[in-house]
């Protein structure tokens, strides 16, 4: 079995910050600095945080199937 690539790490990555953030109510202060760390680590991770936070928002607007009107 092969190794995830880079990107892909990222992206999962990316997707797990997301998640926390818009599940939980913000990020305690040592989690945003992690955070704000990760992201200044390669500009891969702030496309992929950007492209995972878009993909969530999006999203989170499309009605599941028992809810729309």
């Amino acid at each position: 079995m092969s190794q995830p690539s880079a990107s892909s790490l990222s992206w999962q990555t990316a997707v797990s910050w997301v998640m926390r953030v818009h599940e939980q109510d913000g990020l305690g202060q040592p989690e945003q600095q992690a955070l704000q760390q990760w992201l200044q680590a390669d500009p891969a991770h702030l496309a992929a945080y950007r492209e995972a936070r878009t993909m969530w928002l999006a999203l989170g607007f499309i009605p599941a199937p028992g809810e729309r009107g």
